[in-house]
């Protein structure tokens, strides 16, 4: 995709991957400004939007209730923050992915 973008862009370009990294970092960046407004959080903000009715609200967050356990959001605390933070599982996943 990148050198079918540099082609369109500028075909006669010497440039190489500058310009590719350049307007793929442009297009991924558009997309999540967009995807900020226009996505939806939870559907408790949904119905305050007008995107869910009152009854579809309820009836979802009555399946997650059922399904999850945590359609009511909880407060994060110190404690919370440090719990999930030592998680190992996490770091290994960190590890993995950043590995040189």
């Amino acid at each position: 995709m990148a050198v079918d973008i540099r082609e369109f862009v500028c075909p006669q370009s010497t440039l190489g991957s500058d310009v590719d990294q350049i307007i793929e970092g442009l297009l991924t960046q558009v997309t999540a400004m967009a995807a900020w407004f226009l996505i939806i959080d939870f559907p408790d903000k949904a119905e305050r939007k007008r995107f869910l009715t009152h009854e579809q609200a309820t009836f979802i967050l009555k399946r997650i209730e059922d399904d999850r356990g945590d359609s009511i959001p909880d407060s994060l605390t110190w404690r919370k923050f440090f719990h999930h933070l030592s998680d190992l599982k996490l770091w290994a996943l960190y590890v993995f992915i950043h590995r040189p």
